[in-house]
């Protein structure tokens, strides 16, 4: 019934910190949609994922949207989301089998379109809908 959204263009994981702090201050359930930012450092951002992931434990559901592959270092990332699914209970929001399409972005290929937008929010709604939303509770 409740909810926030916590959210600024252009960043990456490591600036992300503190809203996915302020996100453990009252967990319930959590989407992580960091984007693209983060292609030029792979290695450093599973480390820092696994971190966030400790710090939102608490949650009821953590659903985390990979990224779609088009510049080096993420596929990379999207790799080290799977894994953190053995070590965490997290959902992963597959955008990166859907993002393709040039249609779903605008002019530069890199940002959203409106079609684009809106499927991605249903990547979003339909992957809580699917893992987090029970109807005992």
């Amino acid at each position: 019934d409740k909810i926030t959204i916590d959210a600024e263009s252009g960043q990456g994981l490591y600036y992300a910190g503190r809203r996915i702090d302020n996100a453990a201050d009252d967990p319930d359930i959590v989407v992580v949609a960091l984007g693209t930012n983060d292609f030029n450092a792979p290695d450093a951002f599973k480390e820092t994922a696994r971190l966030s992931l400790q710090t939102l434990q608490e949650a009821s559901c953590v659903v985390w949207v990979d990224t779609q592959e088009f510049e080096p270092g993420l596929a990379e990332i999207n790799s080290g989301l799977v894994d953190l699914t053995e070590e965490f209970d997290l959902h992963i929001a597959g955008w990166s089998a859907l993002a393709g399409p040039s249609e779903l972005h605008t002019t530069d290929g890199y940002h959203l379109s409106a079609a684009g937008q809106q499927l991605f929010a249903d990547l979003i709604a339909a992957t809580v809908e699917t893992n987090c939303l029970r109807a005992d509770g």
